[in-house]
């Protein structure tokens, strides 16, 4: 089995608060524990922490060398019964009562760095339904109840959706209150700390982007205030913050960011390779999310998964924490991300064939090779417009294309032919087209060959079936491929388009995101597999046995 997705940083940082605040947790200040398991077996007994939970503690309250936050805010994106709310509900009640803000270096202390309370705290606990946010002050309630050893010690004034912290010698007085969606009313507040809870949920409907937004103006106003957002696996194409959030930190991955993001995303998905009608593949997936969850019954959620009532991709987001669509998405992200194999080298000379989707302006431009040996697929060049109406440098276009016949031996060029006909009809055809092995548009009834242009418009038909077979090559983990984020994102964004008997791809209902490189690569399969079935091909490889993987 593979190694499953985490996000979270290995190790723990070398300058942090999160020591101190851990320590003040467990009594270190007050002479007892502040937090009790509140319900399940182990009720009543002081809160242990799991060791990712720990990490994540240290992570967040990471330090760079002028005491700056690392991270400005955070997206936690675990499968369900991992106790993301009970951890937001720990760091509100930290951020309200306990030392979570720089207070001078001291290299004798684990951290390097002590911690301070907050002057004044105003801690949000925010979502777009009351019964959202409800997990998490279910939590901070249980915690802070009559009796409890913070309402003791705090004198804490607890209420159904307030907690008062009432000033006394040391304290200053603070808040920590639920806010529900509503960015007119929430705009103008000074929290200290947010938690924007099920932003898997938010979406342009409820207005969640607009309210995310606010809390996220309103937390930059107050120094050393952030944002902690919590999330199951979101649907692609769902247009949820949560499906945002994930996308900016990829930009950031992949250098496509002017500056940094400084968000940390904490992410633990199931092995790429888990078979879903395996109970046994489905039992060792289950072992490496819950593995230091120990009250989780991970047989009882096996039984789940395996209810032949219950839909397969439901039990992939919910437990499996992977990011996938009930009915839209042409593929699964997994699935695709199971295929990448970052190591393999093309050389000089090998023969490939390319797949070419151009834009004028606002989509992208994808020139996508695929290695006739193997099948193995990478991009060459992806431009994608900085913003709406940003022209293609066609000169550029035209360099890529030409720096690829000349390093390697190109069997095909095949490229939909808007807007670059000149390119696409003359000038290439004129330097390079008599040496294909496979003209992307065969001569019939009367008419020649043409042996670059594939017009999308005139080729749907024949685009649908070479999208169904990538799908399969891809679902079948046969297609190899670099593992380009770039490409890999425009995979993801492309969604099933039915055309008469067959599934082509296309956009799905956010127009912005592209989809050009899924096309290109699709193209390039299409003129790899036209070349294998070439007479000039197999001629030229009559002794030599070929590799065919998809």
């Amino acid at each position: 089995m593979l190694e499953p997705l985490d996000t979270l940083p290995a190790g723990i940082p070398d300058r942090t608060l999160g020591w101190g605040v851990l320590a003040w947790a467990a009594g270190a200040q007050h002479g007892e524990p502040l937090f009790y398991v509140p319900d399940g077996e182990l009720a009543g007994q002081p809160l242990t922490l799991t060791d990712y939970q720990i990490r994540f503690v240290l992570w967040w309250y990471a330090l760079d060398e002028r005491a700056r936050w690392l991270y400005r805010a955070a997206l936690v994106r675990l499968a369900r019964g991992t106790i993301k709310s009970p951890t937001a509900g720990f760091l509100s009640l930290a951020e309200l009562l306990g030392p979570v803000r720089f207070g001078g270096w001291d290299a004798d202390v684990p951290g390097g760095a002590l911690g301070r309370p907050v002057s004044m705290p105003l801690v949000q606990l925010s979502a777009v339904s009351q019964a959202q946010v409800g997990n998490t002050f279910k939590y901070v309630g249980a915690w802070t109840a009559r009796g409890t050893p913070l309402q003791r010690i705090y004198n804490l004034d607890p209420g159904r959706e307030r907690i008062y912290v009432p000033s006394s010698p040391g304290i200053t007085g603070g808040e920590l209150r639920v806010t529900t969606s509503s960015p007119a009313t929430a705009r103008g507040g000074r929290p200290t700390f947010v938690v924007a809870d099920e932003l898997s949920e938010w979406t342009v409907s409820n207005h969640g982007h607009e309210f995310y937004d606010v809390l996220s103006d309103n937390a930059t106003k107050v120094p050393g205030a952030r944002v902690l957002g919590l999330a199951n696996a979101p649907e692609p194409g769902s247009g949820s913050v949560a499906e945002a959030l994930w996308e900016a930190w990829s930009a950031e991955q992949e250098g496509r960011t002017r500056g940094r993001q400084r968000l940390l995303m904490v992410v633990r998905e199931a092995p790429t390779d888990t078979d879903w009608s395996d109970p046994e593949s489905i039992r060792a997936a289950l072992a490496t999310i819950y593995h230091d969850c120990p009250w989780v019954d991970q047989e009882q959620i096996l039984e789940q998964v395996l209810d032949p009532k219950r839909p397969i991709e439901r039990s992939q987001r919910e437990f499996g924490n992977w990011r996938v669509s009930s009915y839209s998405t042409w593929v699964a992200a997994q699935a695709y991300d199971a295929c990448a194999d970052p190591g393999v080298v093309v050389e000089d000379g090998e023969e490939i064939a390319l797949g070419l989707d151009p834009s004028e302006s606002d989509d992208a431009t994808a020139l996508v090779a695929c290695r006739i040996s193997d099948g193995f697929s990478w991009p060459i060049w992806i431009h994608e417009p900085r913003h709406a109406g940003a022209p293609v440098d066609v000169a550029e276009l035209d360099y890529w294309v030409t720096q690829a016949h000349e390093r390697y031996r190109v069997c095909a060029l095949w490229s939909d032919v808007r807007p670059m006909e000149q390119l696409v009809r003359v000038e290439w055809p004129g330097r390079w087209g008599a040496g294909y092995d496979a003209p992307a548009t065969p001569a019939s009834q009367g008419s020649p060959s043409d042996p670059i242009a594939f017009d999308m418009r005139r080729h749907i038909y024949r685009f649908a079936l070479g999208a169904e077979l990538v799908a399969s090559e891809i679902e079948q983990g046969t297609l190899l491929h670099s593992g380009d984020r770039v490409m890999a994102r425009h995979v993801y964004s492309a969604w099933r388009r039915p055309y008469r008997d067959r599934i082509s791809i296309g956009k799905g209902p956010d127009r912005d995101r592209k989809v050009d490189a899924a096309v290109s690569l699709v193209i390039a399969r299409m003129a790899r597999r036209a070349v294998l079935e070439s007479k000039s091909y197999r001629k030229r490889h009559r002794s030599r046995a070929v590799v065919i993987l998809g």
